[in-house]
């Protein structure tokens, strides 16, 4: 919708979330799009959109793990390779026994259901979207390992002419109300302080 509003067409590109900022100041891409934690270190970088989502953490199982949220850091945790997941494991659960998955969340959780890892570390957005259903549908989340209060952002190169057009457009999205269809069927909580 952003591209349409610009006049121009959309690409879609996966990259190596780990290289996100080499990729961004490279101009192989030119906007972060996808769960973009707004953090202070990566702000050192790049810059963000106005805030539209707010996330967190979660520890992520299969239904008959009898793991706790104690235990969750002497446990084989699987992350997403430089994601705030990542961050979450190392620093505040202090884990040793990371397993940095290159494919994702969706990598980390193929972790857990081949039994490789024990317990997964990923956005509570792609968690309650995911878990319950299809193949994710013996995993849920361990009661009580909610971590961090995260903003979702869109990342742009520093000094980007983009920025003002894209806060504008995601302020009248949520004025219009778009946004908060969007988070009704994805599951996302709206950070409505910042999008007013």
């Amino acid at each position: 919708m952003f591209a349409e509003s610009l006049g121009v067409n959309c690409q879609l590109v996966i990259i190596d979330w780990n290289n996100k900022v080499a990729e961004l100041n490279a101009n192989q891409i030119d906007l972060i799009w996808n769960g973009m934690t707004a953090s202070d270190e990566l702000g050192e970088q790049i810059d963000f959109s106005v805030s539209y989502a707010k996330n967190a953490q979660v520890a992520v199982v299969k239904k008959d793990s009898t793991l706790t949220k104690d235990a969750i850091k002497d446990a084989k945790v699987a992350v997403e390779n430089g994601s705030a997941g990542e961050t979450v494991a190392r620093e505040t659960l202090g884990a040793t026994k990371i397993t940095e998955k290159s494919d994702g969340q969706v990598g980390a959780l193929a972790e857990i259901l081949a039994g490789t890892s024990q317990v997964a570390i990923i956005d509570i957005t792609m968690a309650q979207n995911v878990i319950g259903k299809g193949a994710y549908a013996d995993l849920e989340i361990v009661d009580g390992a909610s971590y961090g209060d995260e903003i979702f952002a869109v990342g742009l190169r520093q000094g980007s002419n983009l920025k003002a057009e894209l806060d504008a457009f995601l302020k009248a999205k949520y004025q219009d109300g778009t946004l908060t269809a969007l988070a009704e069927k994805y599951s996302v909580g709206l950070n409505t302080d910042a999008l007013k």
